[in-house]
Parts: structure tokens; sequence; C-alpha cells
């Protein structure tokens, strides 16, 4: 650890971070703009429609890119660890963990908000199925010994899938604890978007 430029306070099992003017020493000088921030640049929908006798569906899907969103677990005494990060962790058994040793709280420690890192900086574009509905119109023959006028079922689906980079987090999601080079950064404690499916009826007296 000596032979590479490190932060004050860093041990083995804490982040590397990059000597980037290559002076030889971890400073403000070697920091630099992330390329997006938590605004996506594009936001985009398909939305798509087609009926074939007496059935109908509508498909919507929305998406989102060109963005990035920084999100460090509030990890260690004050909350849990991803289970990615306590699974794949630096420890003394684990040399080639893919994550930064846990620490107390992540939110004050050299891999964490201490110094922010591009490391919890994630692509937070996603392609999300957004809506879909199949729908049912029971004919004016069938209608007819019901003694009703119109009689339409349908089922369907809200966010059930999304494509996207993003392993832990719902990438739709913000959170405004604070910015790191123009990108939003927080422990990742927002509610994700639900899944939901729905089975209704329009009837018509």
């Amino acid at each position: 650890m000596n032979n590479t430029p490190h932060v004050p306070g860093a041990q083995v099992g804490d982040l590397i971070y990059a000597d980037v003017n290559n002076d030889g020493q971890i400073t403000a000088a070697d920091q630099e703009r992330s390329k997006y921030g938590n605004i996506p640049q594009i936001t985009y929908g398909l939305n798509l429609t087609a009926a074939y006798k007496n059935f109908d569906l509508s498909v919507l899907f929305a998406g989102q890119a060109e963005v990035s969103q920084y999100v460090l677990p509030e990890s260690g005494v004050i909350g849990n660890f991803y289970s990615s990060w306590a699974n794949n962790a630096w420890s003394p058994s684990n040399p080639n963990g893919s994550y930064p040793k846990v620490s107390d709280r992540a939110s004050s420690a050299v891999s964490g908000g201490l110094y922010n890192s591009t490391f919890w900086l994630n692509d937070a574009s996603f392609l999300r199925l957004k809506n879909v509905q199949l729908g049912y119109t029971l004919s004016a023959q069938m209608l007819s010994r019901l003694h009703i006028k119109g009689l339409r079922i349908f089922v369907s689906g809200f966010n059930l899938l999304t494509f996207t980079k993003v392993k832990d987090y719902d990438p739709e999601g913000t959170n405004g604890s604070g910015q790191f080079g123009g990108a939003q950064y927080g422990s990742g404690q927002f509610y994700p978007q639900q899944k939901i499916i729905n089975l209704g009826a329009n009837i018509k007296f």
C-alpha cells in the first residue's frame, strides 16, 4: 500500500483512488466531474396498441438514458449492508473481494462518504415495461342473454419488467441527500416502483 498513492487514513481493503494528475498523492486536484447527473438527458416512451376481433391490447414502454445515480448504502452501525456488498466485501479471508471492506458507518468511511468515489456511481439508464393491458369485449349476442349493454373484461400489469445495469435499487428512484460531481447521491433509501397486476371488468347497463 505504501507504493500506491492513497488518501489519509486508508487501510488495506479500502477503495484505491486514482491519482488523476500523477503528482504522487490523492488530493482535491484529482476530483473530476461526472459526465451525467441524476436528471436524465433523455427520457422516452413507446405506446403500442393492437386489436383482433374482440381482443384489444395496449403496451407502454418507458425509459431514460444518459443519467447517473450515486448510491452509497447507509450501512454499518446505522443500517444494513446490501447483500451484494456484505457477501463480496474484502476481508483477510477474502482478499479478492469485489467490494471494499465493511466499516462502522459507510457514509463517513474512507471508501464511502468521506471521499466520494465513482465506484458508487451507477449508470441509471433503463427500459421498463410500464403498463400492459389485455382486454376482451363480449359480443352483443352473448350480452343479450345477460341483459346488459356492454361488458369488457381485462387484465393489466404495471412495472412487470425492467432492463437496466443497476442491481441493488430502482434506477428510477432519487435521493436528496447530496451531490457528487453533478450527480445525486445517497443511501438508496427510496421506495421502489411496485409491480402490480389487476383484474377488472367494465360493464354498461
